[in-house]
């Protein structure tokens, strides 16, 4: 830690900074807090500097390193780009959101906001997209480009020192400089808020009109690998239904990567009418909403992540889409499954949804199931393998087995 706070480094303000006395929310959020050197206030950390009449806001989101861990209000990047600002003569204000919120939170925090007009920015910091369109600054150029001494970095580069904060700063200072002065036109703007329009709606359901069916229903797989189960859960739900939503679920957390399963999906249902299969993007069974999926486990925060998962399905995607049933299959094995599916009989009826359980398809007294489909694969049962998945599945397999 002396190393670490370098010039400024004094025990009993580094302890004060280390360990600060500030909680966070469920969602990732600090908490109202007042301290010398920690001030957060409705969602927003203290910048200091900020002037009175500015003519234009930057906004930040993001993690640790946007909120300013181990570091005091003045020493956050918003606070030195703010002295920055205010030194050019510019009459611009640098407001910190940073939170310990999850990227798709972030995001869904700064579409709800209604306070930005034309020529404000928004900075937001991302370790795994880069967005079209948008400018983008690489931290690990930075890093190279000014020799950063490693010991102003604790784990990993979004838990840095104030030397490393400034340097930052100047970067999207240098970044910002020839917009700042651009306030001809600073009436309120209207943000398209519905992120999920765009990720589901225009990108894959332009020459679908969903409108013209009364019951549209939806199912969400994984698929690892297709089996004849799935495709008997998507022949029952289509008896109830007038079209079909298939979603698989496009992590690349199973044994079958996501362009495998998705090819085996589309393959198994190539010959049924009033069928779609899309990805299930970001906002569907992905480790950001349910992490527990993916892991198998029951923590403590399996309830909460099944809620936020189900809730964001119920609320945005389902409407958008005019979903009014989600299938299922029964599970009689895997709990984490069983829980989500326990889970959406209580939410889904709340937003107009009726979800539907199917009985598993059955085979010599057990259930078909991609398990037991993996097992066959390891041991060679082949005999067996023919009675639990279908030909296009088997071609796709096998063409990819023998195509390694």
């Amino acid at each position: 830690w002396e190393s670490f706070f370098y010039e400024i480094y004094q025990k009993e303000y580094a302890k004060q900074l280390v360990f600060p006395g500030y909680h966070m929310g469920k969602d990732g959020n600090v908490m109202e807090y007042r301290s010398k050197y920690i001030n957060v206030s409705n969602d927003e950390r203290l910048t200091v500097g900020q002037p009175n009449d500015a003519e234009k806001t930057i906004y930040f989101f993001g993690p640790c390193l946007v909120f300013g861990r181990y570091c005091e209000d003045k020493h956050t990047i918003e606070s030195y780009l703010q002295n920055r600002i205010n030194i050019a003569g510019y009459k611009v204000k640098v407001v910190n959101y940073g939170s310990w919120r999850d990227l798709l939170a972030q995001i869904d925090m700064i579409m709800r906001g209604n306070q930005y007009k034309k020529g404000d920015v928004i900075v937001l910091y991302t370790a795994e997209y880069v967005f079209d369109n948008i400018e983008y600054i690489d931290l690990y150029d930075i890093y190279e480009k000014k020799n950063i001494d490693i010991r102003w970095l604790t784990d990993n580069i979004l838990h840095v020192n104030y030397k490393v904060n400034e340097i930052y700063a100047d970067a999207i200072y240098e970044r910002l400089v020839l917009t700042l002065g651009d306030t001809s036109d600073s009436e309120p703007v209207s943000l398209d808020r519905d992120l999920i329009y765009k990720i589901y709606v225009d990108r894959y359901f332009t020459s679908c009109d969903l409108r013209k069916y009364s019951k549209v229903g939806a199912i969400v797989m994984n698929c690892n690998p297709f089996t004849k189960g799935h495709r008997y859960l998507i022949e029952e739900a289509l008896k109830q239904v007038d079209f079909l939503i298939i979603f698989v679920v496009e992590e690349d957390k199973s044994v079958f990567p996501f362009d495998i399963r998705m090819a085996c999906v589309k393959a198994g249902v190539v010959d049924i009418e009033n069928v779609i299969v899309v990805p299930s993007g970001e906002f569907i069974l992905s480790r950001k909403t349910f992490p527990e999926y993916f892991l198998k486990v029951m923590d403590e925060d399996i309830v909460n992540n099944v809620g936020y998962d189900i809730t964001i399905f119920a609320e945005k995607i389902a409407p958008l889409l005019n979903i009014k049933y989600r299938f299922v299959g029964e599970e009689p094995n895997d709990v984490v499954t069983r829980e989500y599916n326990e889970a959406m009989k209580k939410i889904l009826p709340k937003n107009g949804i009726e979800l539907i359980e199917i009985p598993r398809k059955k085979f010599d007294g057990g259930v078909i199931s991609a398990t037991k489909v993996r097992a066959c694969l390891e041991s060679g049962d082949m005999e067996l393998l023919d009675t639990l998945i279908p030909e296009s599945t088997k071609r796709i397999l096998f063409w990819r087995t023998d195509n390694k």
